[in-house]
């Protein structure tokens, strides 16, 4: 028998905004399906896409848009290692991760209503 293929995406639930593309979730590791009483609260920065700063025009509608977001079901977060390197923390402490809204990954949703800070404001 193979081992089985390790999967490091996990349920998740919001529990409050920083900006468009920086949040905080609690992450369930098991405890609805396995009994693990292991859900902690993670501080978590979105791959693939920066949005407009809270200073900047856009960022409290980028802000208020991912919250919205997240307050939907289900969400699924998965951590992302871009350089292959040891899971860790980036430089403000958070963790870079996909993040999926029901079927839509949350990144493309943001780009799609010009949130992204490429985009003209």
């Amino acid at each position: 028998m193979s081992a089985p293929a390790p999967n490091y995406a996990h349920k998740a639930t919001f529990v409050a905004p920083h900006d468009g593309d920086s949040f905080w979730l609690r992450v369930d590791f098991g405890k609805l399906t396995h009994g693990i009483t292991l859900d902690p609260l993670f501080y978590i920065r979105l791959a693939g896409i920066d949005c407009w700063e809270l200073s900047q025009p856009l960022g409290p509608k980028a802000r208020d848009f991912s919250t919205n977001m997240l307050s939907k079901e289900p969400i699924v977060v998965q951590t992302v290692k871009p350089d292959l390197s040891n899971l860790g923390l980036e430089k403000y402490g958070r963790l870079l991760c996909n993040v999926w809204v029901g079927d839509d990954l949350l990144s493309d949703l943001l780009r799609i209503a010009g949130y992204e800070k490429t985009s003209q404001p």
